[in-house]
């Protein structure tokens, strides 16, 4: 920001993740014309700068923002009388217009709210596509406005019902209500609650997913859209509303009789339950898994820095599990039996940088400080688990659990001295965060990656001449949840060629830079889909994936492929 002193410090990270923080000097964060003005400038950054991906709006104070600044609200109501409407107008416009401007940049933004967001302050925040607080049991959130004889004047009456309905938003914005925390949370008018240290990073890593960045080698792809089954049935669950209000109820009940037979008819419904419902269900239960009695997990470290780590960590936390996180080897030595007594830590999830040399030298210190007793965990999805192993003292303690952004999976690795413990920790592990378990056998490159791949080659295959827009179409149309070129662009240049090589990537930049001069073929998604049932086949080939359903499940609820389709292979499209 120009203005100095400012109220608003912007930074940008090396992932291009910015930071604007607020700090109004010499005061609490009030809002008045320098902080509007400052958030209209961050807008315009936003909108011009490409290198800028994403945006985390934070406080250097122990509040948010409080509302708007006394004098600066008296003269605004002092002039009212004299001004025309247009005028009134004009005056109140700037505040609203700047949120509106930051929404409309199409870049994910989180608010982390390290104290209370009152009036104009809950404002922003719901402008931000995600909102962090703190557990601070201070923090109060809500509409006081009416406590002057006022309203919300930059969309705190139209965002908050639609996110709240009107029921949820009444008691905030006609009774002036002020809620905790955990009262924000239970109404959804936050997304989160966390420790006031992990405010940011849970705001970051929320941001990050977004762009695909919450791992290290950000390759799977997320359920982008609803799977057909899905979209119509909400579409006939509409039209049962619409059209059964104005029915009697028996009438209203054949209508929906109706509708339900036609979904049940349709035979992407039964493969959309067998896929998700039967075959999932059974994917849960892990029957490879080694007999042994369940890991009672308390406490874990994080070993890495960046949106690897903050993912892991991230996701640890929402399991209940008390995090420790750890920057550099340096970090190490604060998780000694002699500096944790008993409070010793289970596993050691490594989300560092993806190098051999380099990981096995951390690790050997985490072995010399952790004890021969902690799970050491490889959450990359690259590099061999027998690679790394090599040179441990503990190598039957190291286990890959390659935790994709989006999907609930976890691709569960052995190496080649892996112990049944140690497997069935993994398990445990993956289970605990949330995800359904899969076994992959240690090879270069995991599962989910290999498809993402071929995918990205045989969007290069269509030729020189076709544009991303029209590429990115025709894979949608084929019922995959995201085009190629859609992902790249939230992949970015450099997980891009790890997956295709430097060649590889530079190509895949030049086609998205590519203007439509010649429409997708007719079979562009048919061909790419085939590219990536092929992958599936090799990797089957190659024992990397040792269960042709499983493989199936994994494409479905990690890649995107359409669950309506029964999986590339076709498993669950059988009856």
């Amino acid at each position: 920001m120009t203005d100095q002193p400012s109220p608003l410090h912007l930074t940008l990270d090396d992932d291009g993740i910015a930071y604007a923080t607020l700090d109004v000097p010499g005061r609490a964060n009030l809002l008045d014309d320098a902080l509007i003005a400052a958030l209209d400038e961050l807008a315009a950054i936003l909108e011009e700068r490409e290198e800028v991906r994403g945006l985390v709006i934070a406080s250097a104070k122990g509040h948010f923002l409080l509302g708007r600044e006394p004098l600066s609200l008296l003269a605004l109501a002092d002039a009212a009388p004299g001004l025309s409407d247009d005028g009134l107008l004009a005056a109140i416009a700037p505040y609203g217009d700047a949120l509106r401007r930051l929404e409309g940049t199409a870049k994910p933004i989180a608010a982390a709210l390290s104290g209370s967001a009152l009036g104009p302050g809950l404002e922003l925040a719901l402008a931000c596509g995600y909102r962090v607080s703190t557990d601070h049991p201070a923090a109060r959130f809500g509409f006081p406005d009416q406590r002057l004889g006022l309203m919300p004047m930059a969309g705190g009456t139209q965002r908050l019902p639609r996110l709240l309905g009107w029921v949820g938003a009444h008691d905030l914005l006609s009774g002036g209500h002020m809620v905790t925390a955990p009262a924000a949370l239970e109404l959804k008018l936050v997304n989160e609650v966390v420790p006031a240290s992990h405010v940011r990073s849970a705001a970051r890593a929320w941001v990050c997913g977004r762009l695909g960045n919450t791992a290290e080698a950000p390759f799977i792809v997320g359920q982008k859209r609803r799977p057909i089954a899905v979209a119509s049935a909400i579409a006939a669950i509409e039209t049962a509303v619409s059209q059964g209000l104005s029915l009697s109820l028996d009438e209203g009940l054949a209508l929906e009789r109706a509708l339900a037979a036609g979904l049940l008819r349709r035979g992407e419904v039964a493969a959309f339950v067998r896929t998700l419902v039967v075959a999932k269900g059974e994917a849960d239960k892990a029957a490879w898994r080694p007999a042994l009695p369940a890991a009672e997990l308390a406490r874990v470290a994080v070993l890495g820095r960046g949106p690897a780590a903050d993912a892991v960590a991230l996701a640890a936390r929402r399991a209940g599990l008390d995090v420790h996180a750890v920057a550099d080897a340096e970090g190490l030595d604060d998780l000694t039996p002699a500096k944790l007594g008993e409070r010793k830590i289970e596993i050691l999830f490594d989300a560092s940088r993806e190098d051999v040399a380099a990981k096995r030298a951390l690790l050997a210190k985490a072995e010399a400080a952790l004890g021969e007793d902690a799970l050491l965990v490889l959450t990359g999805a690259r590099l061999r688990v027998g690679a790394v192993a090599q040179g441990l003292a503990w190598p039957d303690r190291l286990v890959g659990l390659y935790l994709p952004a989006d999907g609930g999976v976890a691709e569960v690795v052995a190496g080649p001295a892996t112990s049944a413990p140690a497997l069935s920790i993994a398990v445990d592990a993956a289970r605990r965060l949330g995800r359904t378990p899969f076994r992959v056998e240690d090879g270069d490159g995991r599962f989910l990656a290999r498809l993402t791949a071929a995918y990205f080659r045989a969007a290069l295959d269509l030729g020189p001449t076709v544009g991303a827009a029209d590429t990115d179409a025709a894979a949608r149309a084929a019922g995959l949840a995201e085009g190629p070129w859609a992902l790249a662009r939230r992949l970015g240049y450099a997980a891009v060629t790890d997956l295709v090589g430097e060649e590889g990537a530079v190509a895949v930049l030049a086609a998205l830079k590519r203007p439509p001069d010649d429409p997708a073929p007719a079979d562009a998604g048919p061909r790419m889909m085939a590219a990536v049932r092929t992958a599936m086949v090799t990797a089957l080939a190659e024992g990397l994936v040792n269960d042709a359903v499983a493989a199936d499940l994994m494409a479905v609820l990690g890649f995107g492929w359409p669950a309506a389709s029964g999986g590339p292979l076709g498993s669950f499209a059988r009856r």
